[in-house]
């Protein structure tokens, strides 16, 4: 089990980050002193150009990702208009310390028909298993990095992979069983800019 940390704010990142320079300074170091303790296995933002800023973080424990939150200055400051934490039940394994260094990955999000993972497992478990099956077979090719369902408390039924290519992303969403069966009522393929993959940012607009 893994735990996600969603920050959204009301503003492209373009207009707001370069009037709060010391904030995103404190924000990037602090994500690196997580990452280098292990709880934080990647952070950044979804580079989503003319949208609203927003930020994802993978933690190992749900008390690292609160830790995080508690003390992030875009958060005590009032800057980001809202963040959630919701534990990802993941399918398979994170990558290992020594992987190869991937700074843009890329996150997919089905938004299903279900109203929890308990209910798709009832009702679709043959679905469920080709599902897991080509899961495994990408993560097997490297093509998938993480992937799993984020259980929250509230449906529909979310699930969410994080890819290193976009190729990948587009592929595995078109030929998966619960796109194919229409139980996905959407689905997004989102670039993200994982920070803690990189060597520190020069300027603070290379960072998002």
């Amino acid at each position: 089990m893994k735990y996600v940390l969603s920050v959204t704010f009301t503003e492209p990142a373009e207009g707001l980050l370069p009037r709060v320079p010391r904030e995103l300074g404190a924000h990037l170091s602090r994500m690196r002193d997580f990452h280098a303790n292990g709880t934080l296995l990647m952070s950044g933002a979804f580079r989503t150009p003319g949208e609203p800023l927003s930020t994802m973080g993978v933690f190992t424990t749900q008390d690292a990702a609160h830790a995080f939150a508690n003390g992030d200055p875009f958060i005590m400051n009032g800057i980001a208009a809202g963040w959630d934490i919701c534990a990802w039940n993941e399918m398979v394994p994170e990558p290992s310390r020594d992987a190869p260094v991937l700074p843009i990955k890329y996150v997919l999000s089905f938004v299903t028909r279900y109203q929890s993972l308990d209910e798709a497992v009832v009702q679709a478990p043959d679905d469920i298993r080709a599902h897991t099956a080509r899961t495994s077979e990408f993560h097997g090719r490297g093509q998938i990095l993480m992937a799993g369902a984020l259980l929250a408390p509230d449906g529909p039924l979310t699930t969410m992979a994080i890819f290193p290519s976009r190729g990948s992303a587009e592929d595995f969403a078109n030929g998966d069983p619960f796109v194919l069966k229409g139980m996905v009522d959407s689905w997004r393929i989102r670039e993200w800019n994982d920070v803690v993959a990189q060597a520190p940012a020069t300027t603070p607009g290379s960072a998002v």
